[in-house]
């Protein structure tokens, strides 16, 4: 997990894909970007030690959004530090009463834990951390509560999962709603005003071609304004994936039965391919083999893809 030293006090932690990326903030306070997986908190505590920091000295960690693989690590990290904890109201909501359904932790294993929200941010709203100027933007789409953080003076955009270099993100209106689409495409016309130099996504490498990155943004919600279909396609190959990382790999003769006990899975399916489940499993598993994005290995399916 490659660290990359952006100034003397400002640090990118590139993870995988089951893992969002951090930053840290290390000067007279310590603030965190994201916090990444529940199963990866051991690394994420190798990469602060790397760092020379204290997990107990954290004063602050800022949340791009809920989803698991950004949070996983808040109630440790809370817990030993008795750290603030940011993040957009509408997720402070859900999070502080404790509504696992919109967050959607349900599946999570291990499980995700609840922490204390102890700022609820506002689109607008600015959140310094030493020299740094952040500027929250509210960026819904891909999850309700998403927010990226600009800091106009460096030109650095921290994006969560609201922009990356190459693709976007999954969109589940199972649980965002049917407006998602129109928000993610209204959140990308927002960062497109945006004079960025660096993007640090919250999976992938940091980049630099901004420009580049929002036109191929623009594209893929267009297409799935086209063709809505493949909203499905996607969101169902991009949680299989992330099924088989979470859990290491699943017995084959267990996994199609296993999405059938999922919500997301016999909801999207019902909406985009007329209740065809079996077909789209088979149909999925197939090309990830024949892509080698997914291997069999004594029984079970297993994926490549680095989870960070």
């Amino acid at each position: 997990m490659p660290i990359h030293k952006i100034t003397d006090d400002f640090f990118f932690i590139q993870r995988g894909y089951l893992n969002g990326n951090h930053l840290v903030y290390k000067g007279q306070q310590v603030a965190l970007f994201d916090t990444a997986y529940t199963s990866g908190i051991e690394d994420t505590i190798k990469i602060l030690q790397e760092l020379a920091i204290d997990i107990q000295k954290i004063s602050l960690i800022i949340n791009t959004h809920s989803h698991s693989d950004h949070v996983g690590a808040n109630h440790y990290i809370q817990s030993q530090a008795q750290c603030e904890i940011a993040l957009h109201k509408i997720g402070q909501y859900f999070i502080n009463r404790k509504e696992i359904f919109f967050l959607g932790w349900k599946f999570d294993r291990p499980q995700t834990e609840f922490f204390q929200v102890t700022r609820g941010l506002e689109d607008g709203e600015i959140i310094p951390t030493g020299p740094y100027r952040w500027r929250v933007i509210h960026t819904p789409g891909h999850a309700f509560d998403g927010i990226v953080l600009y800091e106009p003076f460096q030109k650095w955009l921290i994006s969560g999962d609201a922009l990356w270099e190459a693709d976007v993100a999954s969109l589940n209106l199972y649980k965002q709603g049917g407006s998602a689409l129109f928000q993610m495409y209204d959140s990308i016309e927002r960062l497109a005003s945006l004079e960025v130099k660096v993007v640090f996504p919250g999976h992938g490498k940091m980049f630099s071609n901004y420009d580049e990155a929002i036109a191929k943004s623009r594209q893929k919600i267009q297409a799935y304004f086209d063709n809505p279909s493949q909203i499905g396609h996607d969101f169902i190959k991009k949680v299989m994936i992330f099924s088989l990382m979470m859990l290491d790999g699943v017995e084959e003769k267990e996994f199609y039965p296993m999405l059938l006990k999922r919500e997301w899975f016999k909801h999207t399916v019902d909406l985009y391919f007329n209740g065809e489940y079996e077909t789209q499993y088979q149909t999925i598993v197939n090309k990830f083999i024949q892509r080698g994005l997914v291997i069999r290995k004594d029984g079970k399916l297993m994926t490549i893809i680095n989870k960070g």
